[in-house]
């Protein structure tokens, strides 16, 4: 840990972030920690904080802030999540929540560089192109190790994943991310179904968080989507009134090869009534939310949404065979029989 002295030095990881968010008026909801981040103008709780396997604190921002941000906001360092650190000087106090002064005295509060549409296309342009080269075969034999295990692969043929690699000509913000492992990279659309972000996904499976947003990168009203998706978002589907909004990248992977009808995934539940727009006027949308405590805030909030938008209907499924994801359906039932799910869920 970073203290090295007084009842401080005896937290584990998890009780640092916990005693400092307490610090900064945040409250528990429920086993976890969900709460606006520090490290940036939140009206939402995007900050999740829980406890890893190894007793290191898992921290992770829906809103795109990197761990060491919300770190720095906290008064903490990243070293401080990892048990057995080792001790340094005190920790110095968080930073504390700017309070009401008069206006024209406010200082403006400084946001993290942007990470442009144009910075994303171009990130996901390269890694499109490179999971269509064979000449990377070999050096992303791991990558598509882990896609076939989980039965991801078949997006592949769709196109819907990229892979990040050495040699590539990345934006400084996200060239660690190959040292983290997260290879796997799906572009974010907007409502009219232009890139405007992107998200990465780790190989590593001891690795948190287990996806990344570039820091500055847009999150809210985002979307991963399909072929059948974009043409939705763009307003030119003419197929079935159907369509499916689940959450998540691998989710996303692991029905949008699949699915009869268009699929969009949100980023993070934390995000999910952002993302609907006006592609859901009059659709039959079928929710696949995580089943858990956030997949089920969020399902009221896209609910009201959807109907606010002009939706037809919209319906939440309850997972079977105890599964609490699609991604977890999958390795349960296999391809074959999720495929045969998914089409009768659809009705098409």
């Amino acid at each position: 840990m970073s203290c090295a002295t007084g009842p401080q030095s005896f937290l584990s990881p998890l009780e640092q972030v916990e005693a400092r968010l307490q610090e900064l008026g945040c409250r528990r909801q429920g086993r976890n920690w969900q709460c606006p981040a520090p490290s940036h103008e939140d009206r939402s709780p995007s900050l999740s904080v829980n406890e890893g396997d190894d007793g290191r604190a898992l921290i992770n921002c829906f809103g795109g802030c990197q761990p060491e941000e919300v770190c720095a906001a906290l008064g903490l360092e990243l070293r401080d999540l990892y048990p057995n650190a080792r001790p340094c000087s005190p920790l110095p106090p968080p930073k504390a929540k700017a309070s009401a002064s008069p206006v024209g005295s406010r200082k403006p509060r400084k946001k993290p560089p942007t990470f442009s549409a144009e910075e994303a296309r171009g990130v996901w342009e390269q890694a499109r192109a490179r999971s269509r080269d064979d000449r990377f075969l070999d050096d992303d034999a791991e990558v598509y190790r882990y896609l076939s295990g989980r039965h991801l692969a078949d997006g592949w043929d769709m196109g819907l994943f990229g892979i990040l690699g050495p040699g590539m000509t990345l934006p400084g913000r996200i060239q660690d991310w190959l040292r983290t492992g997260h290879r796997i990279v799906v572009p974010l659309f907007d409502h009219k179904g232009a890139i405007v972000s992107l998200q990465a996904r780790t190989i590593h499976p001891n690795c948190e968080p287990k996806v990344l947003t570039p820091t500055g990168g847009r999150i809210k009203g985002t979307l991963f989507a399909s072929e059948m998706g974009q043409q939705l978002l763009a307003g030119l589907w003419q197929g079935p009134t159907v369509c499916i909004l689940g959450e998540g990248l691998t989710d996303f992977l692991a029905m949008a090869p699949r699915a009869p009808v268009p699929v969009l995934n949100v980023p993070g539940a934390t995000v999910a009534a952002s993302s609907v727009g006006p592609w859901v006027r009059e659709m039959r949308v079928i929710l696949t939310l995580h089943d858990d405590t956030a997949g089920d805030t969020a399902a009221d909030q896209v609910e009201q949404a959807a109907l606010d938008a002009g939706a037809c209907s919209i319906e939440r499924i309850v997972w079977p065979y105890g599964a609490n994801d699609a991604a977890n359906l999958l390795a349960l039932q296999g391809s074959r029989s999720f495929t045969e799910f998914l089409d009768e869920l659809c009705e098409v």
